[in-house]
């Protein structure tokens, strides 16, 4: 359809070398230091374009931390946001 799009983006992270933290993020969770494997991302955004003034886009997401995390860290990071665009 001309006025929706759909895309799933998919990303890996890896450190340079391995640290034992990450600078400049929203991370809680250090690193073990032992990997330069983050982890992965999914990510669907489906949007939807009425007219050139109004459009809604919703994007979720979800991470699966790698092994530079400590095992505890196996809890997987999800997202969800919804975004509603009147230009007037």
């Amino acid at each position: 359809h001309k006025k929706l799009s759909l895309e799933v983006i998919y990303h890996y992270y890896r450190q340079h070398r391995a640290t034992d933290e990450i600078r400049d993020t929203d991370v809680d969770d250090d690193t073990t230091g032992l990997s330069r494997d983050l982890g992965s991302e999914l990510d669907l955004v489906i949007a939807w374009r009425h007219s050139r003034r109004i459009s809604i886009k919703a994007s979720l997401g979800v991470f699966l931390p790698g092994d530079a995390f400590p095992s505890e860290s196996d809890e997987t990071a999800t997202f969800a946001k919804i975004k509603l665009r009147y230009k007037f």
